[in-house]
């Protein structure tokens, strides 16, 4: 009899524990958009993208972005597997750490490939929502400069994020 009575409690707290469970815990996914600018072949283009993740243990994502770039003369897509550990700090700004590989499509070029790191700061909203502001470096493999300005970049990311 014993036994029967504390299944109720034992749903409860799992119940309970569920509606807790923080947006970079294990068993969270996380989904992003991209909308922004972007300048390549000195030409500027309009960047759409969206991002899917999971958490696989709490604070560590694996995910993939995909971008199109659109506007230039040169139509450009990339796709972006990527790792990134997200400190939980016990407050509302949770900052990370991330590495990516970058492979980039662009119409009558040869496709790139690139490496790179990630750093940052996510603000939780207390619901499922996340804004993330950081900074990113990129350095491209089998670049050459005559071909681009510079075959390593750095920029600035702002990023809204949705865990289901």
């Amino acid at each position: 009899m014993f036994k029967r009575s504390m299944i109720p409690l034992l749903l409860l707290v799992s119940l309970a524990t569920a509606a807790i469970a923080g947006p970079f815990d294990q068993g969270k996914t996380q989904f992003s958009l991209v909308v922004g600018a972007g300048t390549a072949f000195n030409q500027n283009y309009t960047v759409l993208g969206a991002g899917l993740d999971y958490f696989v243990i709490d604070g560590l994502q694996l995910g993939v972005d995909i971008q199109a770039w659109s506007g230039g003369d040169r139509s450009i897509q990339k796709i972006s597997p990527q790792m990134r550990l997200v400190l939980d700090t016990g407050s509302a700004l949770q900052p990370y750490l991330g590495v990516f590989y970058r492979k980039t499509y662009i119409e009558n070029f040869e496709d790139l490939e690139s490496v790179g790191g990630r750093a940052g700061v996510y603000l939780r909203s207390g619901g499922d929502y996340q804004v993330g502001a950081g900074y990113v470096f990129e350095n491209y493999k089998n670049c050459n400069n005559v071909s681009f300005n510079d075959c390593t970049v750095s920029y600035p990311e702002l990023t809204l994020s949705i865990s289901i």
